[in-house]
């Protein structure tokens, strides 16, 4: 599926809401993984997998991902849940 730079998602998990948090749509333990990939001053080259849990594979986990609230990018987020 690929992967993105920290510096695409760093808002969602810092500056997202009026209060400066995270985005809602990400469960709260894929918040600290991300976390640790994406630390909050540093690491925007970081580069983090789109397909977490599969990223040599090419199957569904990508959509079960969102699904569950571990969406890497807002626009995957966005995809009608009737769809995924």
């Amino acid at each position: 599926m690929g992967t993105s730079a920290c510096q695409f998602l760093s808002y969602r998990m810092h500056n997202f809401t009026a209060n400066g948090g995270p985005d809602p749509s990400i469960i709260t333990s894929f918040l600290s993984q991300l976390g640790a990939l994406c630390p909050q001053n540093s690491g925007a080259s970081n580069r983090v997998a789109l397909d977490t849990g599969s990223e040599d594979e090419f199957d569904k986990s990508y959509y079960k991902n969102l699904r569950n609230g571990k969406g890497i990018l807002e626009s995957g987020m966005m995809l009608p849940q009737r769809h995924l």
